[in-house]
């Protein structure tokens, strides 16, 4: 979480986020095709988590969000990368699943 705040402040908050955005999409894309190979699987787990990591833990709800909706922004943001990952994951398996056949 340090290395994000410190990533926000030497890069600014636009290019890490477009940068979390791009990478999360090209490991969740990669996901279902090196899934035969335990360890590139694990490989691009990883890499998609952490750019959860930069997407959760973003300064954006402290700056455009009332002080009394923070909780209810933050639960809104949580279920929606989590559903958006699963949709994602779930989307891409079935699009490969039709090309192998």
């Amino acid at each position: 979480m340090l290395l994000v705040g410190f990533l926000f402040d030497l890069l600014g908050r636009r290019i890490v986020t477009v940068a979390a955005f791009v990478i999360g999409a090209i490991s969740t894309m990669a996901i279902p095709l090196v899934a035969p190979s335990v360890p590139l699987y694990n490989t691009f787990r990883v890499i998609f988590i952490e750019t959860m990591v930069v997407m959760l833990s973003n300064p954006f709800i402290n700056d455009y969000v009332t002080v009394q909706s923070r909780g209810i922004a933050t639960g809104f943001q949580t279920i929606g990368l989590t559903a958006g990952s699963l949709l994602s994951v779930a989307g891409l398996y079935t699009l490969t699943n039709q090309i192998e056949n």
